[in-house]
């Protein structure tokens, strides 16, 4: 089982985490649970495999992929639960994602951060799998997205193969506190940690070992902090009146 999964952690813990939180907001009715459940899993084995085709150009089978990964959507879209236009707009940061691997490579800092946004995906679809997503779905996935783009150009600060400004981390990220002052002022306290972050890292001079152990180390504390974020933005969020 453990192969069927994404390689790295934290694209399981963010596949997974963003999913469930999602549902637990939108509670769909149990057709379409059931609908989401397929999605989220069919994401979760397909995930590493689509990336490896992408790498080896292998597009028809990648299209076969994309499609037994969009069934379920179009399933609810068909039957009157899934709008269109949040289809949509997760096809368009699919198409952002895939612009910029044409573009710039596999392995380029700006398709990591571009693609930083679709392990968090599922905390759209899976909301809006019934009907459009309530507020504070919407709200999570925003924000989660957010801090995952931001978190992913901060790691990218500290790889000494990389040469990025350590202040387009917090750019990225200072929106977030501002729309969680506009729409939900309790989820700054979820802010906190993530603003104290990114701004520290601008003056530092810190790169990481370019170690297996390292690299793995810090893939870990990310996490932990990613997990640390969702869990409380998510709490903040299902006790807001």
């Amino acid at each position: 089982m453990r192969k069927l999964l994404p390689r790295e952690p934290s694209v399981a813990g963010m596949i997974l985490l963003s999913g469930i939180v999602g549902l637990m907001f939108s509670r769909p009715p149990l057709p379409y649970l059931f609908l989401a459940l397929l999605a989220l899993l069919t994401h979760l084995v397909s995930f590493d495999a689509a990336f490896s085709l992408a790498r080896s150009r292998r597009f028809g089978r990648l299209a076969a992929i994309g499609a037994v990964n969009t069934a379920p959507y179009l399933i609810s879209l068909l039957t009157g639960g899934m709008p269109l236009r949040f289809l949509a707009s997760a096809g368009f940061i699919m198409a952002a994602y895939g612009s910029m691997y044409m573009l710039y490579g596999p392995h380029s800092a700006i398709t990591y951060i571009v693609g930083a946004s679709i392990p968090v995906l599922p905390a759209l679809t899976l909301s809006s799998i019934a009907g459009p997503p309530p507020r504070p779905a919407l709200l999570f996935w925003i924000l989660l997205t957010i801090y995952n783009i931001a978190t992913t150009a901060y790691v990218e600060t500290l790889l000494p193969w990389r040469n990025m400004n350590r202040l387009i981390p917090l750019l990225i990220w200072l929106p977030a506190p501002l729309i969680s002052a506009v729409a939900e002022p309790t989820t700054l306290i979820a802010a906190v940690e993530p603003t104290v972050k990114f701004a520290l890292n601008v003056p530092s001079r810190l790169k990481v070992n370019p170690t297996a152990e390292e690299l793995r180390r810090l893939g870990w504390r990310e996490m932990r902090r990613l997990m640390l974020y969702t869990m409380l933005l998510s709490i903040l969020l299902a006790l807001a009146p």
